[in-house]
């Protein structure tokens, strides 16, 4: 299945819709011509069964990047610190991809707690320069392991 664009043409009573697909446009292809290729670094928490992050083409998909301190393999007590550790992690990961925190487009920051979410807000506004990306914040029941209290995904696009 190929990811469609739509323009609607401007100044018509009538919009005209217009569809093609979105690898006819420039610096476009099919998902199924790019290769995949999985990212992994010992400077954030891993795990066998899926990978840190993918690189498909331009793009970079992150994972799930918590709040342990991978150091110490310990949790911290407290949403600031773990929000700290998951983007230290984050930066390891992007790193490793070629990319940087000014790369990111798109930030999924899932917490535990609302009250979590300014204090949240406010260590990303740390490393994250205006603009800031894109951002969704979703309040969770929890996470497979208990302690933790934050998950942050991203998607950036490489330089280049």
């Amino acid at each position: 299945m190929y990811p469609l664009m739509i323009a609607i043409r401007e100044g018509c009573n009538n919009p005209l819709i217009q569809v093609q697909k979105a690898d006819s446009l420039p610096g476009t292809q099919s998902p199924a011509l790019m290769p995949r290729k999985a990212v992994h670094t010992d400077r954030a928490p891993s795990n066998p069964r899926y990978s840190q992050a993918v690189i498909a083409g331009n793009w970079v998909f992150v994972a799930g990047t918590t709040g342990v301190d991978v150091a110490s393999g310990k949790w911290p007590p407290d949403v600031e610190t773990q929000a700290e550790n998951a983007v230290r992690s984050l930066g390891a990961v992007l790193a490793e991809a070629g990319c940087t925190f000014d790369d990111v487009v798109k930030l999924t920051v899932f917490i535990t707690d609302p009250s979590h979410g300014s204090n949240v807000s406010e260590v990303l506004s740390k490393v994250f320069a205006p603009p800031p990306p894109a951002r969704a914040m979703p309040v969770v029941r929890g996470f497979p392991i208990p302690e933790a209290l934050i998950s942050i995904e991203a998607i950036a696009i490489r330089p280049g």
